[in-house]
């Protein structure tokens, strides 16, 4: 088994999000996948936090690049768009380690299977905030790691 690992750092809003807002748009996951038009499998996602807010956060990933919403403002996709939903892993508090000024959540063995766009090793991923979170991300960032197995 081979892994590789990509890094993403998720835009965010400065400013207090409201539960179940958009917390980055739609954004692209380059060479996610091992070769053109062939699906990945997602073993791992690693959250971190460098604000420790410890959110709780869900991501939810595409096969194309469409929009799932604007941030700071509740998800808002369209029938169609919602076709390209390949999936999503979502964390909850206590899932967060505190690591001092960072938290950080790594979900293991999700084992999801995940095409690209087509025509490309990419897929897209947004993240938003349901449930009761309503975190305020000063650095505008959230870094996530993925890990895949090819």
């Amino acid at each position: 088994m081979t892994m590789r690992y990509v890094t993403v750092s998720m835009t965010t809003p400065t400013d207090a999000q409201d539960a179940g807002d958009v917390l980055a748009a739609t954004q692209v996951v380059t060479n996610a996948c091992p070769s053109i038009n062939v699906p990945t499998k997602l073993m791992s996602a690693t959250f971190i936090d460098t604000d420790d807010q410890k959110a709780i956060l869900t991501a939810v990933f595409f096969d194309a690049n469409v929009a799932f919403g604007t941030e700071d403002a509740a998800p808002s996709i369209t029938d169609a768009d919602s076709l390209s939903i390949t999936g999503s892993v979502e964390n909850v508090v206590a899932d967060y380690i505190d690591a001092g000024g960072v938290s950080y959540v790594c979900k293991e063995n999700i084992g999801l299977v995940l095409p690209p766009a087509v025509g490309t090793r990419d897929i897209y991923m947004a993240l938003y905030t349901p449930a009761t979170s309503t975190p305020t991300y000063a650095s505008g960032i959230i870094t996530v790691r993925l890990g895949f197995e090819d």
